[in-house]
């Protein structure tokens, strides 16, 4: 699963177009996807469906945030909503981002106590 897309706020009449992409890796039962650009309101539904569509087979999803520069609000609380659905099916959501980069920034003031937010992980090269 690759998705693209480009977005701008409404009424910037397509100037600074920000762009943003999901990549699926890893396999059924070790998901990792891919998330590089910026994760805000215009996109954050893509983000949601993509987490939802793993199975509960899958013990352990991860994120990876570390191509990712911008993320807003909608885009923590999708990240809070998948991880404590995860847990409630006995798996684990972890994301991981760079140690002093903006995003990390975010998760760690906003979510820190919320999510598994780890610098690196096993799955992701």
């Amino acid at each position: 699963m690759d998705r693209t897309r480009s977005h701008a706020p409404e009424g910037a009449g397509g100037a600074g177009l920000a762009s943003f992409t999901i990549r699926r890796a890893g396999s059924e039962s070790a998901p990792v996807l891919h998330v590089s650009g910026e994760l805000d309101f215009f996109c954050v539904e893509e983000l949601r469906t993509a987490l939802e569509e793993f199975t509960a087979d899958a013990g352990e999803i991860v994120v990876d945030l570390r191509q990712l520069e911008y993320v807003d609000s909608s885009a923590v609380r999708c990240l809070i909503r998948a991880s404590r659905h995860r847990e409630a099916t006995g798996s684990m959501l972890v994301c991981v981002a760079r140690r002093g980069g903006t995003v990390r920034r975010v998760l760690d003031l906003v979510a820190g106590e919320l999510l598994e937010i780890r610098e690196v992980h096993q799955g992701v090269g």
